[in-house]
């Protein structure tokens, strides 16, 4: 059985809203993954892997989780799409580039609050606004899903070759989202 584990002095991690693991997964362009237990996948992702933990219940809902060093570099502007994309709340608790502990929420495309903390601080902030994955503890609700490394902004055809560009919806749906 798949346990959860502490984490969060040292990572950074992403914290989405009432969204599936598979929705993340997508939403943030990761590719290359594979299910594996909650307690391993956090592990790996003290290295270069991340990890898209199962939906955790937290302050205000249920909590996709998403371990990994690279998760401190999506700028601000991935951060909002993101938000956007899924409609949902998105937090990012990590190192700013000027190397204090940060912490930035996200609602449905706008920034809502960005504050930076002391040290040890950063579990205080997601307590109140998702989950402190400090004290993260027993059954997993699932498993996880261990992906390659994320990149600071969502691939593009340009960028990965093979990448499917779809074509812009035409007839109704055009219409309707205004394409």
């Amino acid at each position: 059985m798949s346990e959860l584990v502490p984490f969060g002095h040292e990572q950074t991690w992403l914290a989405v809203r009432d969204q599936a693991q598979h929705s993340v997964v997508e939403a943030l362009g990761l590719t290359d993954g594979r299910v594996t237990e909650v307690d391993e996948a956090v592990r790996e992702a003290l290295g270069s892997a991340t990890a898209v933990l199962p939906p955790i219940p937290g302050a205000g809902g249920r909590w996709t989780l998403v371990v990994g060093q690279d998760m401190a570099s999506p700028s601000t502007a991935r951060i909002t799409t993101l938000s956007a994309m899924l409609g949902t709340g998105v937090q990012l608790f990590g190192t700013a580039e000027h190397g204090a502990r940060h912490c930035l929420l996200v609602e449905r495309g706008a920034v809502q609050r960005e504050v930076d903390v002391v040290e040890g601080g950063l579990p205080g902030v997601a307590a109140e606004w998702s989950l402190d994955p400090t004290t993260l503890a027993g059954p997993a609700p699932g498993s996880a899903l261990l992906v390659g490394a994320l990149r600071a902004e969502p691939p593009t055809p340009d960028t990965e070759p093979g990448l499917a560009q779809l074509p812009p919806r035409g007839g109704f749906w055009g219409k309707i989202l205004g394409r």
